[in-house]
C-alpha cells in the first residue's frame, strides 16, 4: 500500500516540500491542500498595496504532475486517528506536513494590514490621494519600513508616520539604523518609536503619554499570528499559535506530524518566520520523510543565517550581514546594488519552486550549521559580556 503524505498549506514551504518529496520516492501519494488555488508572494504584499500589481501564480503550475492538489479549507486535525478534517471531506494520512503559515494579524476593526494578499489589494483599490493624505504604519520592522518607502516613492505628497513601541529598525546594527533614519528624514517619513499605540478612533491615532494625531489610514504591520488549527487540534502551541516542534521539526507527541514555516516554533532556537526559513524547512522535511520511508538515517534540521535585506523603495536598499544566530554584524551594503540584490532574492524564492518542480534532482540548498551549537556559543558570549 502506498504511503500517503498530506501537506496542509501551499505557501513557500508547502510547495517546495511537495515537489522535492515527489521526485525522491516513487510509490507514495502526495496530497497538497490549500484554501485558495493561487500561491501568493507574501513578501511582495507591500508592493501590491501601493501599486495594485498582482503577485500570484496558479498552484497547479508550480507543482509536479504526481502531486494531487485539493482546494479546500482545513477545519481540524485528529492526530490520534491520523485524520485531517476538511470542509468537503476527511483525509487519512501516514505523514502530515503542517504548513498553514500566518493567516491573521492582531488588529482592530478600524485598521487594515498587508498580511494577506486580499487585504493588501483592498488598500490599493480604496486609496484616494485627494482624501488620504496621512497614513500611519504600525510596526518598524522589515514590512513596515518597506511599505513606508514604497508608498512615499509612489505618492510623495502623502504624509507617512511609522509608529512602534520598540526601537526603530531594532533588528539592525547601529550604523544601519542610522542610515535608515537618515533616509526617512530625507523622504519626510516621521518616526515615532518607543511609543505605545492604543487605538485609532474618529480619524485620530491615540498613543500612551502623548497627544493624539490625525490619520486617514492605519496599516498594522506589528506582526502575524499563525493559523489556529494546531491549537484547535490540541497540538502544542505558543502564544502566536505556532506549533512547537523538536530539532527534527516533529511534534513530540506525534512523530508523523511535521511543522514548517511560519506555523513552526522550533524550541530553544533563533529561527524567525519568513520564506528565509520556510523554504529550507520544506526541503528538509521532504528529505526527512523520504529517508524515513526508505529506512535511512535522519539528521536534525541545521540552519544558519547569513544576512537580511530590506528595500527602501525601488532604487535603494540595505543588505545587513548577520551572525549565524541572526544577530547583526556591522558590515552592510546599501544603495542601488542592495535594492537589486533584494529583488533577485525575492525572485529566487519563486524560481526555487519552479526548479524544484522541473529538475530531476534536488535543487534547493541552504546554509547549514548546528542550531544547538550556535545557541551554546551565543550563551557563552552573552555570559562573558555580562561578567565584563
Amino acid at each position: 500500500m502506498k504511503e500517503k503524505i498530506v501537506i496542509l498549506g501551499a505557501g513557500y514551504g508547502g510547495i517546495l516540500a511537495a515537489n522535492r518529496l515527489a521526485k525522491q520516492v516513487n510509490d507514495i501519494e502526495i496530497l497538497l491542500i490549500n484554501e485558495s488555488d493561487f500561491f501568493y508572494e507574501r513578501v511582495r504584499n507591500h508592493e501590491t498595496a501601493v501599486s495594485g500589481k498582482d503577485h500570484k501564480i496558479s498552484i497547479t503550475k508550480l507543482i509536479r504532475p504526481k502531486i494531487t492538489f485539493l482546494q479546500d479549507k482545513v477545519k481540524q486535525i485528529s492526530p490520534n486517528k491520523n485524520e485531517v478534517i476538511l470542509n468537503k471531506q476527511t483525509l487519512v494520512y501516514d505523514y502530515l506536513v503542517y504548513a498553514l503559515g500566518s493567516t491573521a494579524v492582531s488588529k482592530s476593526e478600524n485598521e487594515t494590514s498587508v498580511t494577506q494578499y486580499g487585504e493588501a489589494k483592498k488598500i490599493f483599490e480604496n486609496f484616494n490621494q485627494d482624501t488620504c493624505g496621512n497614513i500611519t504604519i504600525l510596526g518598524a520592522g522589515l514590512t513596515g519600513i518597506e511599505l513606508a518607502f514604497e508608498w512615499k516613492e509612489k505618492y510623495p505628497k502623502t504624509k507617512i508616520t511609522i509608529l512602534d513601541r520598540g526601537e526603530f529598525a531594532g533588528i539592525f546594527s547601529d550604523n544601519v539604523k542610522k542610515y535608515i533614519r537618515e533616509k526617512c528624514e530625507k523622504n519626510s517619513i516621521t518616526i515615532k518609536d518607543k511609543t505605545k499605540y492604543l487605538n485609532f478612533l474618529n480619524g485620530f491615532v491615540h498613543t500612551e503619554g502623548s497627544d493624539p494625531f490625525q490619520s486617514d489610514l492605519v496599516i498594522n504591520c506589528l506582526g502575524m499570528l499563525s493559523s489556529d488549527i494546531g491549537k484547535i487540534s490540541n497540538l502544542p502551541t505558543n502564544d502566536k499559535n505556532q506549533v512547537i516542534v523538536n530539532s527534527y521539526l516533529q511534534v513530540n507527541q506525534y512523530s508523523n506530524i511535521f511543522c514548517i514555516g511560519d506555523s513552526a516554533s522550533v524550541k530553544n532556537s533563533y529561527l524567525r518566520s519568513g520564506c528565509v526559513t520556510a523554504l529550507p524547512m520544506g526541503a528538509y522535511v521532504a528529505d526527512s520523510i523520504a529517508n524515513r520511508i526508505k529506512s535511512k538515517s535522519v539528521s536534525k534540521f541545521d540552519f544558519k543565517f547569513i544576512g537580511r535585506c530590506v528595500s527602501l523603495g525601488r532604487s535603494d536598499g540595505i543588505i545587513q550581514f548577520t551572525n549565524p544566530n541572526d544577530s547583526p554584524k556591522n558590515l552592510f551594503l546599501k544603495g542601488k546594488f542592495a535594492a537589486l540584490f533584494k529583488e533577485l532574492v525575492v525572485k529566487f524564492t519563486v524560481v526555487s519552486l519552479y526548479l524544484e518542480k522541473v529538475l530531476p534532482f534536488r535543487f534547493y540548498f541552504w546554509p547549514k550549521a548546528d542550531i544547538e551549537t550556535i545557541n551554546s556559543k551565543q550563551n557563552v558570549q552573552h555570559r562573558e559580556s555580562v561578567s565584563v
